[in-house]
């Protein structure tokens, strides 16, 4: 399967642990992968594109996300819940014309943007207990609000290269960031 001409949905299945779609280049609408409980791995190595929102959220065991190909989302990402998930690597993306929601994701240390250029909505970080640095050293357009809040252990952001923030631009409440 290299690609689905529509959405992709994956969600409440009890049993499943182990996703691997390595084929699949590009989703033609929303992709959802939720609510799998025993979820622990989810690879989608070639995905370059999905043209619509991407969501992954609610699993008590993935701990190992791979999409190491993703370049561009048309609509939003939203990241929430994982709750062992330590590391988020999205280094490959460049462009995401809705909004980036990364939320709850207790365990997770660190969010790996660096060659993000912009994004078409808000961008908001927030309430990760355990998130040590955010990388989005690339990115220079945020069209609407920047949040980096709430994240106890948050030491490094990473935003060398930011021109315009639509809207509010709040980092805060994040106690151990100097």
């Amino acid at each position: 399967l290299t690609s689905v001409g529509s959405d992709l949905s994956v969600t409440e299945n009890q049993t499943i642990e182990l996703l691997v779609m390595n084929s699949l280049k590009s989703v033609g609408g929303l992709m959802d992968v939720s609510s799998n409980p025993s979820l622990n791995s989810l690879h989608m190595t070639k995905l370059n594109s999905v043209s619509g929102k991407m969501t992954i959220h609610s699993h008590a065991l993935l701990n190992d996300l791979k999409l190491s190909s993703l370049d561009t989302v048309g609509g939003d990402i939203k990241m929430y819940e994982n709750l062992v998930l330590l590391t988020l690597d999205l280094a490959t993306l460049t462009v995401v014309l809705g909004e980036i929601e990364l939320y709850m994701n207790v365990n997770l240390t660190s969010v790996d943007l660096a060659n993000l250029l912009s994004v078409g909505g808000d961008l908001y970080v927030k309430n990760h207990d355990s998130l040590i640095t955010v990388d989005l050293s690339s990115i220079t357009l945020i069209k609407d609000e920047l949040w980096i809040r709430k994240n106890a252990s948050l030491i490094e952001v990473e935003i060398p290269n930011l021109e315009k923030v639509g809207g509010d631009m709040d980092i805060d409440k994040n106690p151990a960031l100097l």
